[in-house]
């Protein structure tokens, strides 16, 4: 399965709009992810997020809890420090396809 997100967000205090594109693939009742995508802020500054994880179906519809973890790599000294942690992610979609994304750095 393959799907697209768009999404908006706060990073360090910036707002940002990101696309993430992912390929899942079912195991053992579970789907085994990885995503790749963008984040871009309105002053020019870009991340690139590599992304895997696992999920669950949790409802009908789209409705699923994810869990996972990301690296990026960051073109503007803004988020340099980025560039030298992973982080981990909790990703959730209800019904509709509407999702919650939060992602902490792994220090």
């Amino acid at each position: 399965m393959e799907a697209t997100y768009q999404g908006t967000g706060k990073l360090f205090g910036t707002d940002y709009s990101s696309i993430y594109t992912g390929v899942a693939t079912p195991h053992g009742g579970t789907l085994i992810a990885e995503f790749h995508g963008i984040c871009t802020t309105k002053d020019g500054g870009s991340i690139g997020v590599w992304a895997h994880g696992r999920g669950r179906p949790t409802g009908s519809g789209l409705k699923a809890s994810w869990r996972g973890g990301v690296i990026w790599q960051a073109s503007s000294p803004k988020f340099a420090r980025l560039n030298s942690v992973p982080g981990v992610w909790e990703f959730d979609v209800d019904e509709g396809g509407n999702f919650h994304l939060k992602v902490w750095e792994w220090k």
